[in-house]
């Protein structure tokens, strides 16, 4: 089942969950469909590996839908004014919660910044720079890796496209 209601709870468990039982790092690409939805998808792989769940893509799409509105909730409501004076967001805040909304609209850095909290998981951006080599280019949460010694890997294409690293 999805994650619908209660999905920060639910989230934040899994994550706190996965770092107690120690699991093992594993780095493989995990392509995600390009649906505007690819930020919230790869962290939801991330999320559904932690928890041992298998995501089938109906589930996928709810878990990242689901992701996409705590960031809403998060930016757009309880600390929009926050937002706003401290200018993250590039233009007017309330056209980027307008097409927030929309799903086709994609998520990046203030998403990941949101979500990292939120999840209370570090959340790590890599670019691919050969077949086996990955860099990191930015870690959301890093205040969170004392509490875990997993992060959320999201794989970005350099353009505007993000796979799940695990």
């Amino acid at each position: 089942k999805g994650f619908g209601s209660g999905v920060v709870e639910e989230l934040v468990g899994r994550a706190q969950r996965h770092a107690a039982n120690g699991m093992g790092q594993v780095f493989r690409i995990l392509r995600v469909k390009g649906d505007g939805r690819c930020l919230f998808r790869s962290i939801a792989k991330n999320l559904a590996l932690f928890g041992g769940r298998s995501l089938p893509e109906r589930l996928e799409k709810e878990d990242a839908d689901a992701l996409r509105e705590a960031a809403f909730k998060v930016i757009c409501v309880d600390k929009r004014e926050e937002f706003r004076k401290k200018g993250i967001i590039e233009g007017d805040i309330a056209n980027y919660c307008t097409r927030m909304r929309n799903p086709d609209f994609y998520g990046g850095e203030p998403e990941m910044f949101v979500l990292s909290e939120v999840l209370q998981t570090p959340i790590g951006v890599y670019l691919q720079i050969s077949h086996n080599k990955f860099q990191k280019l930015v870690m959301y949460g890093a205040q969170f890796a004392k509490k875990t010694k997993d992060e959320i890997r999201v794989l970005y294409n350099g353009t505007n496209h993000y796979d799940a690293l695990i």
